[in-house]
């Protein structure tokens, strides 16, 4: 409908429409693809049975040498899904002439494929052997595969509308048994046949497994990426999709991230507290630091570093909840100094500081903990900073 009108406002037939888009709202129905979450990829084990039963298939079918029927093709499309992880309607819609040879390797052919949605051509290279006999179910070699499916129902195709359309079988309980094309409806229909003359086709739950193309694509996705070691440029590239794409909709953590991430979680908090324990940080004026003798800015001659006004560039420096009230109490005495010093030495002194204490120190603490101590040491200072007279004579 939204193309009808569409098609009638761009040729005028409805001028009392200013702007197309008062036509159709921008999402009249939000979230209405989140109603039905899509199957998960197949875990290892339960892949591994499904490759065991396609071979079987594949084996049965070549021991024949009739049109393929509805079932047999299905089988067929099934195992070039496995062995390229393409979408099933670029799988639906393959012509028959789909196979090209490859432009540099003489042993190989590439497979094109069309994707309506993106309107791009998907390349994919197959390797192909001499003869098809030679054929090896086990690998699911999709240029033997596709060549089976040519020559057996080439008959066929001859007598349906589109004689380019790959996935043509004769149908036995249409009209006349005309010539019929594999559709979606058809595939799910075939392959709960696939489990039930496979009775070891269960989940890990041992139930019936449930086999579709997009459980096998991203079974695909996540097999790439597990190959690539982590890549996610490579993985994406090879599924025909953005990084973001299959992010969110293809990849998954492996059975063990959990487990793995928990133990990395526990050596995590392992290696700190051992740390801490070595680490003896000293208390200073303001703060604490990490080694007052040879830290980032101390002597390095034995004696304690005493310059205070250093630490806010300090590597050593350090600052915990408990120093807190402390380094406020410092932050509101360099404040009042700011109406008793001479503005120019202020600003070359002192403005830096406070800039570092509200930019720096204290985005790393919750900001309602932070503006509590902050009006607390505003009233109560602590005692070594009440003003900076304790600064001075120090200097």
């Amino acid at each position: 409908m939204k193309s009808v009108l569409m098609m009638c406002y761009n040729n005028g037939f409805l001028p009392h429409i200013e702007n197309p888009k008062e036509l159709f709202p921008d999402n009249p129905y939000p979230n209405s693809n989140k109603r039905q979450r899509g199957k998960r990829p197949f875990s290892k084990p339960e892949y591994r049975r499904l490759n065991t039963a396609i071979r079987k298939e594949i084996c049965h079918i070549l021991e024949g040498n009739s049109a393929l029927n509805s079932y047999e093709t299905s089988v067929c499309l099934l195992a070039i899904a496995i062995r390229t992880g393409s979408n099933p309607t670029p799988l639906l819609e393959l012509p028959a002439d789909c196979l090209v040879p490859h432009p540099l390797k003489e042993d190989r052919m590439i497979l094109v494929t069309f994707k309506r949605r993106g309107a791009n051509t998907h390349l994919t290279s197959l390797k192909k052997t001499e003869e098809l006999v030679l054929m090896k179910p086990i690998q699911f070699d999709v240029m033997e595969i596709i060549q089976l499916i040519i020559s057996r129902n080439r008959d066929v195709r001859q007598k349906y509308s589109d004689p380019n359309l790959l996935f043509v079988f004769e149908s036995s309980v249409s009209y006349n048994n005309a010539p019929s094309a594999l559709c979606s409806v058809m595939l799910n229909r075939m392959y709960k046949k696939l489990v039930e003359r496979n009775s070891f086709l269960v989940d890990d739950d041992g139930n019936p497994l449930t086999v579709n193309i997009s459980r096998i694509r991203k079974t695909f996705a996540n097999r790439i990426y597990e190959l690539s070691g982590g890549d996610p440029l490579v993985a994406a590239k090879y599924g025909h999709h953005s990084v973001r794409t299959a992010n969110k909709h293809y990849w998954e953590p492996p059975a063990d991230a959990e487990r793995n991430f928990r133990m990395m979680g526990e050596i995590r908090v392992k290696d700190i507290l051992e740390s801490n324990e070595k680490r003896q940080e000293s208390p200073t004026p303001i703060a604490l630091c990490a080694d007052t003798t040879n830290g980032h800015l101390a002597p390095q001659n034995g004696n304690h570093c005493t310059e205070i006004l250093a630490c806010f560039r300090c590597k050593s420096f350090v600052v915990t909840k408990d120093d807190l009230h402390k380094l406020f109490s410092f932050y509101w005495a360099i404040i009042e100094d700011r109406n008793i010093t001479n503005a120019k030495s202020w600003k070359r002194h002192f403005r830096h500081i406070r800039e570092i204490i509200d930019n720096d120190i204290a985005q790393q603490f919750n900001a309602k903990e932070i503006s509590r101590i902050k009006k607390n040491a505003k009233l109560k200072r602590h005692p070594y900073w009440k003003d900076l007279t304790m600064l001075r004579m120090g200097k």
